[in-house]
């Protein structure tokens, strides 16, 4: 990034020369550049807890839009007034801090045509330079707006980057782990949308509204745990979140297409009562695992479980006699949870690697239990119960 920033500057300089050559040097109405301020930074130059500090230092020759540009942007320890981390100054520059411990630094800085972001752990002088999903700078002639950056929480940052042609801004997730102090990061195109229908699942009168919030990527990591990071598969993957107002009440991440991000989300009604149901029925290499959780919201968005159970069952051939499928366990289960879902409508699915329209109706799942009969075994026999089909499905009689 130092390369880029010097190729500009030396430019600026130049042109600086050249104004200077015609008459036109510093500030026209001054006449001189000898007493223009320094570019300051916007945002917060303090970290949370006081112990680091962003400044600038020394100035160039160089003045842009009234303005010397400085000669280096530092981050400090206030304690020794050393500099854990330093760049070249530039004609504008702007700080965000997280709010963890230790807290990183979210450092943009730029010119007319172009912008850069760099993340900074202050405790290790560790940086990472903000690219796009596939690996690109922030292209030119786009800008930061004034809130370019909002913290989601410790290690996720939200970074908006506008455009002058009239298109809608963009916005990247960034998610940062620092193994080994050196950091690291991964960017992901965030985009949302608001779902029909409001909802007061938390019961205090005023109504949410879901959103769906989809990440897409390549190969980048969206947590990261202590076993390494976990990635993004098939490059998408979903959040619900609920909202009043600004204000983020509930929500839940990682839904995607690839087998680990199974899941399904549906607004169900029950007793003329908002709640949410989540729904994972799992088929795999002969095991079946069922479960579903029933809940509302208090206040400030902890679960409420009304109902929830779940079933697993061993349908391969040396599987032991406790480990089978019992089928009047199964049968009142799904009806069970079929009850629920006539009443419901679909917020996320992603069952089977599959994704779902949202906003259709929940007995739209009601075959999720299809998967039990075949030819080889019989197909679903309507003028029989649900209990008597699964007796005679492959779960039991074998495959």
């Amino acid at each position: 990034m130092r390369d880029k920033k010097r190729e500009i500057l030396a430019g600026l300089l130049g042109l600086t020369m050249l104004l200077s050559a015609c008459g036109q040097s510093g500030d026209p109405s001054q006449g001189s550049t000898a007493n223009a301020p320094v570019a300051e930074i916007a945002g917060e130059v303090t970290s949370p807890d006081g112990r680091f500090r962003a400044e600038t230092a020394g100035k160039t020759d160089t003045y842009v839009s009234g303005v010397l540009v400085p000669e280096f942007l530092r981050i400090v320890d206030t304690g020794t007034g050393e500099a854990v981390w330093e760049e070249d100054g530039y004609a504008w520059q702007s700080v965000s801090w997280s709010q963890g411990e230790p807290a990183l630094a979210a450092v943009a800085y730029g010119g007319r045509t172009w912008q850069a972001v760099t993340v900074v752990n202050p405790e290790t002088g560790a940086s990472w330079d903000f690219t796009l999903p596939d690996g690109s700078p922030i292209p030119e002639y786009t800008f930061l707006p004034e809130d370019w950056c909002r913290w989601a929480d410790d290690i996720h940052a939200d970074i908006t980057v506008g455009r002058e042609d009239g298109k809608q801004p963009e916005t990247f997730r960034c998610v940062f782990a620092d193994p080994e102090g050196t950091l690291e990061g991964s960017s992901f195109l965030l985009t949302e949308e608001a779902l029909p229908g409001t909802y007061d699942f938390d019961r205090d009168g005023t109504e949410e509204t879901v959103y769906l919030q989809t990440l897409e990527g390549s190969d980048g990591f969206l947590r990261y745990q202590e076993t390494g990071s976990q990635t993004i598969e098939n490059g998408i993957e979903w959040t619900v979140a609920l909202r009043e107002g600004d204000e983020t009440l509930w929500q839940r991440e990682g839904f995607s297409t690839a087998h680990v991000g199974w899941g399904s989300l549906f607004a169900c009604q029950v007793d003329g009562q908002d709640y949410l149901l989540s729904y994972t029925p799992y088929m795999g290499q002969g095991w079946l695992f069922f479960q579903y959780q029933l809940f509302s919201l208090t206040e400030d968005g902890q679960p409420v479980i009304l109902a929830e159970e779940s079933l697993s069952y061993d349908c391969n051939d040396n599987a032991g006699p406790k480990d089978r499928m019992d089928p009047a366990a199964m049968a009142a289960f799904l009806q069970r949870v079929h009850g629920y879902l006539e009443n419901a409508t679909l917020l996320l699915s992603t069952e089977g690697g599959a994704w779902h329209k949202p906003g259709n109706s929940g007995a739209e799942f009601w075959d999720d239990y299809a998967v039990f009969w075949n030819e080889d075994y019989g197909l679903y026999d309507e003028s029989r119960t649900l209990e008597e089909n699964l007796k005679n499905s492959w779960a039991l009689q074998g495959d």
